[in-house]
């Protein structure tokens, strides 16, 4: 039975009904038998990021995904370094535990935005003033009054290799 079809059992499934097995043929299951996954608690580490947004964001400086993502990370990019990024409060001393990857950590800040905890805004601006053309900027907005305690109550698991 394919993925697919486990999916459709469970909601179609009568109470007490035996479950299928599982697929181990897709490629998504092949992948997390082959990586064998952690499934980890991120709250400390959301936590973490959420001060890093909130921080950022107080500066009063046009923040982007990346740029937050960086500083998280304890990036060395060239942008940290210029804007001297690396000497802020927040600015990591220790590797990650959870959220190690670059892509885990944007996929957590944007668990933050849907949440509703993270603001971001888009602007959209024309490189030439003539142009019909638009470019486009996500910016962090910042976060709401009370977030740290709300993200507290959460749920924040997340599947690690």
């Amino acid at each position: 039975m394919n993925v697919v079809e486990q999916l459709i059992w469970r909601y179609q499934a009568w109470p007490n009904e035996q479950k299928p097995p599982t697929c181990e043929i897709c490629d998504n299951c092949i992948n997390r038998i082959a990586d064998k996954p952690k499934l980890l608690d991120g709250k400390e580490e959301i936590i973490k990021l959420i001060e890093v947004v909130e921080y950022l964001t107080q500066m009063g400086e046009q923040i982007g995904p990346d740029d937050v993502v960086d500083i998280f990370r304890g990036g060395k990019t060239a942008k940290i370094k210029q804007k001297n990024w690396n000497t802020l409060p927040v600015y990591p001393t220790e590797k990650r535990k959870v959220l190690k990857t670059k892509d885990l950590v944007h996929f957590a800040l944007t668990d933050l935005v849907v949440r509703g905890l993270v603001q971001e805004d888009i602007i959209l601006r024309k490189p030439i003033e003539s142009s019909k053309v638009l470019s486009s900027n996500i910016i962090i907005k910042g976060s709401g009054t009370g977030i740290q305690a709300s993200a507290n109550m959460q749920t924040w698991l997340y599947f690690v290799k």
